[in-house]
């Protein structure tokens, strides 16, 4: 994945994309059973983009998966919401999955059993739009904590400078 980073999303070293959106499961750098999160780290580092990481349901049907309480069984908690984080992907999404029912009209994948949730798909969208929409944003933001506002030099730190200082008190009040 690194090399088509490399050779597709950056021009110049600067970012030819406003979102990263992977739909396939393996990490961003290595691949199903190897990841490198160092290597990731500078992907995104270099792309300075909203990273996420949309899955399909594997080890049950998407009917399943709606039905249930504990929604995403361990294994798939793990491959959908904890590996992409660890790689720097956010908001982890199911986008779709197997399923029970069939439409063989809907083309090879649906007979397959794999179909598109619809309105989680649509979800996903609004999400990724609305990051692009937070990336392009420019200008100053008050800071809830302090009289002073502060000034965001680069789009893809704007969430992380207004987070900060939230995940710094959480992080003060369950640490040992």
């Amino acid at each position: 994945m690194r090399a088509a980073i490399d050779q597709f999303f950056l021009k110049d070293g600067v970012s030819t994309i406003d979102a990263l959106v992977s739909l396939t499961g393996f990490s961003l750098v290595g691949g199903p059973a190897y990841n490198d999160c160092s290597a990731a780290s500078d992907a995104l580092t270099a792309l300075d983009i909203p990273y996420i990481a949309a899955q399909a349901t594997e080890f049950q049907s998407l009917e399943t998966w709606e039905a249930s309480e504990q929604g995403l069984s361990p294994v798939e908690s793990t491959m959908i919401v904890a590996i992409p984080e660890i790689d720097g992907a956010t908001g982890p999404i199911v986008f779709g999955g197997r399923s029970d029912r069939s439409d063989a009209s809907a083309g090879a994948a649906a007979a397959k059993g794999m179909r598109v949730h619809a309105e989680r798909a649509s979800m996903l969208a609004r999400r990724v739009a609305k990051l692009v929409q937070l990336r392009r944003t420019t200008g100053r933001i008050a800071s809830s904590g302090s009289s002073s506002s502060i000034s965001l030099p680069t789009p893809a730190t704007r969430a992380l400078r207004l987070i900060s200082p939230c995940l710094n008190r959480c992080s003060a009040r369950w640490s040992p």
